[in-house]
This record gives C-alpha cells, sequence and structure tokens, in this order.
C-alpha cells in the first residue's frame, strides 16, 4: 500500500498527538512508558487508520467457514497494509532505533 500526501500528513498529526500523550504521562505522572509499550499503541493506531482507509468488504455467509474465511482474508489484507502507517509513525516518533 502506497500513502498519498494526505495520509501522510494525517500520520504526522497522529504521531505529534501520540508524542504529546507520551510526555504527558512521563512529565504529570512521572513515569517513563517503556518503548515496547509505546511501539504497541503505534501499532494499534497504524492498525485502526489503515482499517479506515482500506475499508474490506467481508461477505457475509451462511456457512461459518466461509464467512470465518472471508473475516480472515480482510484481516490479512488490513494488517499487511498496516505495515506502511506503523513504518511512518514509528519514524516519526523516533522509536525505529535498535534498542
Amino acid at each position: 500500500m502506497e500513502l498519498d500526501p494526505g495520509q501522510l500528513a494525517l500520520l504526522g498529526v497522529i504521531a505529534s498527538v501520540i508524542a504529546a500523550a507520551l510526555r504527558f504521562i512521563a512529565g504529570r505522572l512521572g513515569y517513563e512508558v517503556p518503548s515496547n509499550y509505546a511501539k504497541i499503541l503505534v501499532f494499534v493506531v497504524a492498525v485502526i487508520a489503515t482499517f479506515l482507509w482500506v475499508k474490506p468488504a467481508v461477505e457475509f455467509s451462511a456457512d461459518p467457514m466461509q464467512f470465518a474465511g472471508n473475516l480472515l482474508a480482510a484481516a490479512v489484507a488490513v494488517m499487511g497494509a498496516a505495515r506502511a502507517s506503523y513504518e511512518v509513525l514509528l519514524g516519526r516518533l523516533g522509536l525505529n532505533k535498535l534498542a
């Protein structure tokens, strides 16, 4: 999935909000958020944003296995496309560095 300029701008705003929230938690509460928790938050935000952009169609079926297959196909499409958003958010937050 390629991100268009509007999506990149929105991801920049989202990254700023996440950074401000993490700074608020660190400053006000005196709790430093571990980078692993921040990466989990970024992953969840990336999946939600990608779901809203991709809007996968899930066909309902009377057969439960067919419906499960359709649901799995939609989930795989969203997860695969979410990688680009995740990488952009990690880069903007500076979390893509080793250790």
